[in-house]
């Protein structure tokens, strides 16, 4: 069954390989930059695990990411492309 939970997780993990992808990063390399354990890296990547805020925020720094929110935004647009971009 693919809850929602699952969908943005996957979504999550997906945005964080091509971002790592488009740096031309390696897993090892990421998880180095951003004190992250790689096989948890790994596990996060294909949708295995939850990421938590503080990961978040190291893998956006190893990213050179300016806000880690952007990984939010990217996975919400990959995990519910039919939502619009809008505030309330």
């Amino acid at each position: 069954m693919d809850t929602g939970e699952q969908r943005l997780r996957q979504a999550i993990g997906k945005t964080i390989r091509a971002r790592r992808l488009m740096k031309n990063l390696t897993i090892e390399r990421l998880a180095d930059r951003s004190n992250v354990d790689d096989k948890y890296l790994s596990e996060l990547e294909r949708g295995k695990k939850n990421i938590t805020l503080k990961t978040l925020f190291k893998l956006a720094a190893g990213l050179d990411l300016d806000n880690p929110s952007e990984l939010l935004d990217d996975a919400k647009r990959e995990a519910y492309p039919h939502m619009r971009n809008e505030r309330n």
